[in-house]
């Protein structure tokens, strides 16, 4: 069975859907280019009547962010259910956790599934051993969590914050604060935590009562995380002149050849210092951060691997300011980790400082 185009459009482009239980189901339609991948799903016509979710598919079957444009997709695309979810019938209950099996996937430890209870899961990456999944309930689209419910998640390697499942997306980009006194001790452990706000941002309290944290624990810490702090390098900076003005970017020449430029400048030294973010590479020039601070100006981060938070240094107080990335449809954080990017500080009514990302360094190194 295949649908019909409908009559093309300026700006709209042709995508296939094929389901994956069934290869003979497919749709082409045509869509604008702007607009969301789960705007073409629906368009599509071809979801389960059962409501049962379904995402589009990377090489990996994986589910693919709902919000990504149409025009950073491939034109085929499968569509099938997330192998990380399930429904399950709660079959005991031990300390406040609760326990399934899945045909699929095996014995399942669910915070909060009582017995006889069915109730939609996400399966976590934590897996100690062979024996068991950890997971956490959610419910619809719509309101998937709700003060009081009982999720399994990691503290947070890095910054304060975690995201968990979202079913309108198919993908972990709903963002929760982890609240702990002293979250540095425990980063890494998995644990099972309340939600006790809801809103734009959330937050979740370790339920230690349920997840005791050992005497032994070691807390992690990413590399990333380890080596940022106190570590950049300090290089001169020759040649310099500004190529965009809006964003505070300049181009000039460091001891290693070119360099790429962002910031405000310093107020001891001006535009002939800055902080060696990464090196020249083959296609690209080095990239350098101007130790000033200032509302408005661009910055070199590099999207960490967890979470949404990053670290600028403030030269007038010597010391390092946390910052949140502000999620855009054109750039999923998720789509993008361990990659630069260039982005400009902003004030913000939920976070106190938001980086706002405008392009990846490429974008403006003929500029």
């Amino acid at each position: 069975m295949r649908r019909k185009l409908s009559p093309n459009r300026e700006n709209d482009v042709a995508i296939s859907f094929t389901l994956q239980s069934n290869r003979e189901i497919s749709s082409t339609i045509q869509i604008n280019e702007n607009s969301s991948l789960s705007s073409a799903i629906e368009k599509s016509g071809i979801k389960p009547r059962d409501g049962t979710p379904i995402y589009a598919l990377d090489q990996n079957d994986n589910p693919i962010n709902s919000q990504t444009k149409i025009s950073n997709l491939p034109r085929d695309l499968l569509l099938g259910p997330s192998k990380k979810i399930c429904q399950v019938w709660g079959e005991k209950t031990t300390n406040g956790l609760g326990e399934a099996n899945h045909f699929n996937i095996g014995k399942i430890s669910v915070p909060g599934l009582g017995i006889g209870e069915y109730s939609s899961v996400f399966i976590t990456e934590h897996k100690p051993d062979t024996k068991i999944n950890y997971g956490y309930k959610f419910a619809d689209s719509q309101h998937p969590y709700r003060v009081g419910d009982l999720v399994y998640v990691m503290a947070p390697k890095q910054g304060k914050s975690v995201k968990l499942f979202n079913p309108s997306s198919g993908v972990e980009d709903i963002q929760f604060d982890f609240i702990y006194e002293s979250l540095d001790n425990i980063r890494g452990f998995w644990g099972c935590c309340q939600v006790t706000k809801i809103g734009h941002l959330g937050e979740l309290t370790l339920r230690q009562d349920i997840t005791p944290i050992p005497r032994n624990f070691k807390s992690l810490k990413t590399k990333s995380e380890s080596s940022s702090k106190g570590k950049k390098k300090t290089v001169k900076i020759t040649s310099f002149n500004i190529t965009n003005d809006e964003f505070m970017i300049a181009r000039g020449k460091i001891r290693f050849g070119k360099a790429l430029i962002c910031g405000a400048s310093s107020a001891k030294t001006g535009n002939k210092k800055g902080l060696l973010m990464c090196s020249k590479r083959k296609e690209r020039p080095a990239l350098i951060n101007l130790p000033g601070f200032k509302y408005g100006m661009s910055q070199f981060i590099k999207i960490p691997e967890n979470g949404a938070e990053v670290e600028l240094y403030l030269e007038s107080e010597k010391r390092y300011l946390t910052c949140t990335i502000l999620q855009k449809q054109d750039y999923v954080l998720d789509e993008i980790r361990g990659r630069w990017v260039v982005a400009t500080l902003k004030r913000h009514s939920k976070y106190k400082r938001a980086l706002e990302i405008i392009g990846f360094p490429s974008d403006f190194v003929n500029n």
